[in-house]
């Protein structure tokens, strides 16, 4: 049975996420109604930014998975750090 902590911990992974695609989608409107560009560039960076955003998500939910599995803070803070000097080199 889960604990109390671990419901909560559970319950803020799900927050996290459902505001993170409520925003997406909210900027994905705003971005469509403000669009100073043509259709083919805006497509294209759309189509940019929903697969970041896809990838920004899936490191989000595999960093929750984590934490919940019992990782602690500052090994998923390190893991993340690899990370992000990894992309950066690219």
């Amino acid at each position: 049975m889960a604990s109390n902590r671990d419901q909560r911990k559970a319950g803020d992974t799900r927050a996290l996420l459902q505001g993170l695609i409520f925003g997406a989608l909210a900027g994905g409107v705003v971005a469509l109604w403000k669009a100073p560009r043509s259709g083919r560039a805006l497509r294209a960076e759309l189509r940019r930014g929903g697969q970041a955003l896809v990838q920004n998500v899936e490191d989000t939910a595999a960093q929750a998975r984590r934490q919940i599995a019992g990782e602690s803070v500052e090994e998923v803070m390190a893991a993340a750090k690899a990370e992000a000097r990894r992309l950066n080199r690219r």
